[in-house]
């Protein structure tokens, strides 16, 4: 900062200006303080979640390539395609502050629905019903994982 156009008074007056500067710069520091070390607790639950997260992912995943490979043995790669839900999967991601930072938290996942009008190819009609079982039971596992909720300080 410039010190150029704003001299400091000399004598009590100028002791006393300094001193009210010095306690507001004190003032903003403990406050950056208290802010990073919030944000860095947060930042670690995270880190964890998303980790555990990772590794439950990893498994389903595993679990849903199975299907997946017997589901194209048994009907083919275009009864596959056939059989996908015209509904899509919905994520919606709720976001929250934190000392003036934004962060997501929350996630909701909604698993697409088949009409009772749509057809399904042959030998697949169990196949929709296991992929929508693993990726409900990969979003929906242990709780903290995927749905995570924060208090606003």
């Amino acid at each position: 900062m410039s010190t150029h156009g704003r001299r400091v008074p000399v004598g009590r007056a100028g002791r006393l200006r300094l001193r009210c500067n010095l306690a507001t710069a004190q003032r903003g520091a403990d406050l950056l303080e208290r802010k990073l070390r919030l944000l860095l607790d947060r930042e670690h639950v995270q880190r964890r979640a998303a980790e555990d997260a990772g590794s439950v992912w990893r498994e389903e995943l595993a679990a849903a390539d199975t299907w997946l490979l017997r589901g194209v043995l048994l009907g083919g790669e275009r009864a596959l395609a056939q059989a996908v839900p015209v509904d899509r999967a919905c994520i919606d991601v709720e976001w929250a502050a934190l000392m003036g930072v934004r962060h997501p938290a929350a996630v909701a996942w909604t698993a697409p629905v088949r009409s009772p009008a749509e057809q399904m190819p042959p030998h697949t009609s169990q196949l929709p019903c296991w992929i929508s079982t693993c990726l409900a039971s990969a979003f929906s596992a242990p709780r903290p994982t995927l749905t995570v909720s924060m208090p606003s300080v």
